[in-house]
């Protein structure tokens, strides 16, 4: 193994245990991840920038926007205590309905657009066919 490859492992590592101990807010372990990479010269100042300009990060920044709005507001937590209240649903209720609802949205919307990114990709043209187009 090179050593740039034990850093971005090491820095895999370190960037999970940041996210999972919430001492850090995750945009900022983002940014900082970035910044190792460009300052380690694993990662060019282009090549690292690069992916602010996908229309995948922004959708997944709006996403977050949207999602740190709905509870800011109270809107979600109105919604929860709606769905809660009435029923007397225990917790292995939302993990048998909410886990199934949470990967669907999750495949569609986040996913889909990286699997397919659509307009990334040019489907190849005969040159015959594209000298009898106008």
């Amino acid at each position: 193994m090179t050593t740039e490859i034990i850093f971005v492992f090491g820095l895999i590592a370190i960037t999970a245990a940041l996210m999972a101990s919430n001492r850090v807010r995750y945009d900022i372990v983002a940014l900082l991840v970035v910044l190792a990479l460009m300052l380690s010269g694993v990662l060019s100042v282009g090549e690292a920038l690069s992916g602010f300009g996908s229309p995948v990060v922004i959708l997944v920044a709006a996403l977050l926007v949207v999602g740190e709005m709905l509870d800011r507001t109270g809107v979600a937590r109105a919604i929860g205590d709606l769905i809660v209240e009435p029923g007397r649903y225990r917790f292995m209720d939302f993990v048998k309905v909410g886990a199934p609802l949470l990967l669907t949205y999750l495949v569609t919307v986040l996913l889909a657009p990286i699997i397919f990114p659509f307009g990334a990709f040019e489907w190849p043209v005969d040159p015959a066919l594209q000298k009898a187009i106008p």
